[in-house]
């Protein structure tokens, strides 16, 4: 493939980062693609590669990724650079940002599009920057969609979720580049070719095993008059689906899945602020799901305990003010 003078970042934890990857690549099928993930470690692999980028392309595109407040001042350094190597920035987000962030990333020259939450997800925004009147990149959009605002999911759709749970399971080597090669197979037309079929049928067994071994790690605790339930999960489940096991197993107000040192926060009481709970613990989202990061590795049962406690902490701290 020729080397490209653009590249995609997209998060690679959800349809919504691959779909805005894919309909991108039916713009621009020679692009480089990355996918990247919040979190100290992520948010460090995200500046090293904009960092590298200056020297090697004239236009970088961001999709379903929000600015991660924690770490915004190495972002914004990174972007400050690529600015200055005269590289083309379009930044394509609808998750929630400061005003101070908004603001720093535009005054570099930053093309941002920012939308308020339930108004479009990334590959809608995708899709109308770039691929708009494509009927294909539509259906994707619609796709990312349903999932990342909880609506009706097709086979289809749920399939592609699970493979995208199924790779982020793996080395994040072996994670990135099988999501690069469904992203560019989708992007073809191609949503299940038999690579992926056989991925997704090894999956199922595995997935099966973390749901047993989530659901006997449950335990409940009270933040005021709220239910939170914190489950402890293998990398092999999603954030959302361990949430959903939760949410099934015990009546709660807020579900916590703890994945190692990633949190992912979800809800079942309307009144509560998900991105508030994130804030506090390192992280950010959307009211209704969110994602944060303990100061320690949560995956060994002796820290369980603390693991709990902390999150309990922080709930009560951000729901308070």
């Amino acid at each position: 493939m020729p080397v490209s003078p653009t590249s995609i970042y997209a998060h690679r934890r959800d349809l919504d980062g691959l779909m805005s990857a894919a309909i991108f690549l039916r713009e621009k099928p020679e692009a480089k693609v990355h996918f990247v993930d919040y979190g100290s470690a992520g948010i460090s692999q995200f500046v090293r590669q904009l960092q590298f980028e200056k020297e090697t392309v004239t236009q970088v595109i961001v999709a379903d990724f929000g600015m991660d407040e924690h770490n915004s001042s190495l972002i914004v350094t990174a972007l400050e650079e690529l600015r200055k190597a005269k590289v083309q920035v379009d930044w394509l987000d609808h998750h929630v940002w400061t005003e101070e962030s908004m603001k720093k990333v535009r005054d570099l020259g930053v093309k941002l599009t920012k939308v308020p939450d339930r108004d479009a997800c990334g590959a809608e925004l995708v899709y109308h920057a770039y691929r708009e009147g494509d009927g294909f990149a539509s259906l994707l959009a619609k796709m990312a969609h349903s999932t990342d605002f909880h609506g009706t999911v097709d086979d289809v759709t749920s399939s592609l979720v699970q493979l995208i749970d199924y790779y982020n399971s793996l080395e994040p080597e072996e994670c990135d580049s099988r999501l690069e090669m469904l992203a560019r197979s989708v992007a073809r037309g191609v949503i299940i070719e038999q690579g992926t079929y056989m991925d997704y049928l090894s999956y199922l067994d595995i997935q099966g095993r973390g749901v047993d071994m989530l659901k006997q790690s449950i335990v409940v605790l009270n933040a005021g008059n709220l239910r939170v339930a914190v489950g402890f999960a293998e990398n092999s489940l999603s954030g959302t689906r361990a949430c959903e096991v939760i949410r099934e197993v015990v009546q709660s107000d807020i579900q916590v899945a703890v994945k190692g040192r990633k949190l992912s926060i979800r809800r079942s009481n309307e009144a509560v602020d998900c991105s508030k709970i994130a804030r506090a613990l390192n992280g950010g989202g959307h009211d209704y799901a969110a994602g944060g990061e303990l100061p320690f590795d949560a995956s060994e049962p002796d820290n369980r305990e603390a693991a709990s406690r902390m999150i309990i902490e922080k709930v009560s701290e951000a729901l308070a003010d």
